[in-house]
């Protein structure tokens, strides 16, 4: 079975060399503020209440739980001034 574009996803008038390459452009265009830090696992210990609570925000927001916890940290640290 061929590859085929998803025609819902495809700009009218646009030809498939631009189609394929239009998700490579916005990429390159996105604004980038930091270098990219290396990243650290880690392990959170939360009372399952809290964690089914964020697992529905999360959801609510279309994002994974670890998304969510990274978000609300930066953000907590914007407010203190950090």
């Amino acid at each position: 079975m061929p590859i085929a574009a998803n025609p819902s996803r495809r700009k009218k008038g646009m030809d498939e060399d631009a189609f394929i390459a239009a998700p490579a452009r916005e990429r390159a265009s996105a604004p980038t503020t930091k270098a990219k830090q290396p990243r650290r696992n880690v392990t959170l210990a939360f009372d399952a209440a809290i964690y089914e609570r964020v697992g529905v925000a999360a959801g609510r927001l279309g994002v994974s739980r670890n998304a969510f916890f990274s978000t609300a940290a930066v953000e907590k640290m914007e407010q203190m001034g950090i």
